[in-house]
């Protein structure tokens, strides 16, 4: 009789916890509410208004701007062949435009520290690389291969003047 109880008990148990961890969320899900706030929080984590070209999403941060460049930050790893693909577009754009300041990080070489890693998290909970953020305001994870190098350098041109013409 005790031992009866006992596999009673055991599965009465066992079904609440079912019930409360896979049940119970998945039927919460279906009653709350849908965000009405005019924007999106995307896969990536960062506020999504809406997409840009080049496969860039767009924010509504304010342009980061540091002694009057913008600011461009990559994030990758040099055993990556997307995120290698990815840097020398960046590192000439940065060559030819003397209003940019690129700031590239490689995981497996030089961390980002502070404010550059908060944004990295921000951008990128997921943590997928290459991330390239232009100015705080545009944003892509992944790299540009699909569209060529320059179609993509132009891209990245674009809304880097886009951005330069907000500088006060």
């Amino acid at each position: 009789m005790q031992t009866l109880k006992k596999k009673v008990n055991l599965k009465l148990v066992f079904g609440a916890f079912v019930a409360i961890m896979f049940i119970l969320p998945t039927f919460a899900g279906f009653l709350s509410a849908p965000q009405t706030t005019g924007s999106a929080v995307n896969t990536l984590g960062a506020r999504v208004i809406g997409s840009a070209q080049g496969g860039f999403n767009k924010t509504a941060e304010a342009p980061l701007f540091e002694n009057k460049t913008l600011v461009v930050l990559y994030y990758g790893q040099s055993t990556c062949e997307h995120c290698q693909w990815q840097r020398p577009i960046l590192e000439e754009i940065a060559q030819e435009n003397e209003n940019i300041t690129l700031r590239a990080y490689d995981f497996d070489k030089i961390a980002p520290q502070g404010a550059d890693l908060n944004r990295f998290n921000t951008f990128n909970p997921g943590q997928y690389i290459p991330l390239v953020i232009i100015g705080n305001v545009y944003f892509r994870a992944g790299s540009g291969e699909a569209y060529g190098a320059e179609v993509d350098k132009a891209a990245i041109q674009t809304l880097i003047n886009e951005l330069l013409a907000t500088r006060a």
